[in-house]
């Protein structure tokens, strides 16, 4: 169960309650008189009436779902599966912030080349901040190159429901069209109805994480887009389950989403109960590629994946996992808290004396996989034929097991010295003579 379900009484009853179409009614009047682009202004003639009842729900979700889902197998993302996935085939793992984000542009590249739109969901967890901090990164300008659309499930989007009034409809779209357009004062109203609206960031205490986004779009020219349902728009679902809830959100957000003159290069961040192929996935046509990403880290607790994973497994870097054979569902694992190994990385000055990759095992033997190439590896330090670049790596050593990204200079020579019982890397790069 993701950490947003421990919140649905609270969430429940703020979403029901009259109180809910007050607070609306507040941020509606926080967002001033700035008005949306037209091209962020949802089309009316696309929105079907929004459901009341279980009944038109259920019938709502069923029409819009463009995916056949008889059969369907959901990504398999345990502690145990995830392991299984990492020791299936190592090779094919991706290694190190630069090589995930191309990983992932290459994906929407290959979209883009087959006219085909193209959409990145971004899984996180509820009670990781540090997950906010990772995506805006991946969206921001040293990430993604050509998104059309950045939308987040952190902030609401205008709708056009049919039979619901404009007011209670109302999102954050002129409040960060105003930001985007340099009103200062529009941040700050984002950022009063955002502490009021997301008791999960305030929980957590990441609500400045979420701004961050707005920070980073407003820094990059990138468009930014709310994709959740108006908390007063929920209120009027009346006794329609939590379940089905979650889809009409989702339908909610891919209506509010901006028209794009060509294909569609997107980035949507979600709960990973949405990323699913049974979430948001079963409303995109099938000419969409997407890709589901299902973030790990920055986390803790003993109840956690993390905390699970960690006493097998030791990240320097973040790991991208492949979790089926077609790459388009994921697992993206970061090095921190409990899947953390300690690393201490030294440039030398001192010129290779013998080019190659060096490595030592403390006090163990294990096997090191660089790319398609297995070596055993002990106490003794050991060179090891590998070509210059970088490449994702897989050290077992015992029951605990390495994982991570190492450049190795061309001419040069780089020393990995790793230490199981420390949960420790070593790592000195020596220059080309």
């Amino acid at each position: 169960m993701r950490p947003r379900m421990r919140f649905a009484s609270r969430l429940g009853s703020i979403v029901l309650s009259f109180a809910a179409l007050a607070c609306e009614a507040e941020r509606v009047k926080d967002a001033g008189s700035a008005a949306p682009s037209a091209a962020a202004t949802p089309s009316a003639a696309a929105w079907p009436e929004l459901p009341r009842t279980p009944a038109a729900a259920a019938e709502l979700i069923r029409t819009r779902t463009a995916r056949d889902l008889a059969g369907l197998e959901l990504a398999a993302t345990s502690p145990e599966a995830l392991l299984q996935a990492i020791a299936a085939a190592p090779a094919a793992l991706v290694a190190g912030e630069p090589g995930v984000v191309a990983w992932i542009q290459g994906f929407l590249d290959r979209a883009a080349s087959a006219r085909r739109d193209g959409v990145v969901l971004y899984g996180s967890y509820h009670d990781a901040g540090g997950q906010i901090d990772a995506f805006r990164r991946l969206v921001g300008p040293l990430g993604l190159r050509g998104l059309t659309v950045v939308a987040v499930e952190q902030l609401r989007a205008d709708g056009a429901w049919k039979g619901v009034p404009p007011e209670l409809q109302r999102g954050d779209d002129a409040a960060i069209g105003a930001w985007l357009g340099g009103d200062r004062g529009a941040l700050d109203a984002l950022a009063r109805r955002h502490a009021a609206s997301d008791y999960a960031a305030w929980k957590f205490g990441y609500e400045p994480a979420v701004l961050d986004l707005l920070v980073t779009a407003r820094a990059a020219g990138i468009r930014i887009a709310g994709c959740d349902l108006a908390a007063s728009a929920q209120a009027l679902l009346g006794d329609v389950p939590e379940g089905s809830r979650l889809r009409l959100r989702e339908i909610h957000c891919l209506l509010s989403l901006p028209a794009s003159a060509g294909p569609r290069r997107a980035a949507l961040l979600w709960g990973q109960a949405h990323v699913r192929r049974d979430g948001i996935r079963r409303f995109l046509p099938p000419s969409t590629a997407a890709l589901s990403i299902y973030a790990f880290g920055f986390r803790s607790g003993e109840g956690t994946t993390e905390a699970a994973l960690g006493a097998r497994l030791a990240l320097t870097d973040p790991i991208l996992v492949p979790l089926d054979p077609a790459g388009t569902e994921v697992a993206l694992l970061y090095p921190d808290g409990p899947l953390a190994a300690a690393i201490d990385r030294v440039r030398s000055d001192t010129a290779s004396k013998e080019a190659g990759l060096h490595v030592q095992l403390e006090g163990a033997s294990g096997t090191l996989r660089v790319g398609d190439r297995v070596f055993p590896v002990g106490p003794e330090m050991r060179r090891l034929e590998a070509p210059p670049g970088d490449h994702a790596y897989v050290l077992d050593a015992g029951p605990l097991r390495f994982a991570g990204a190492i450049h190795l200079p061309a001419g040069g020579d780089l020393d990995l010295i790793f230490d199981p019982a420390r949960r420790a890397l070593a790592l000195t790069e020596h220059p080309a003579p």
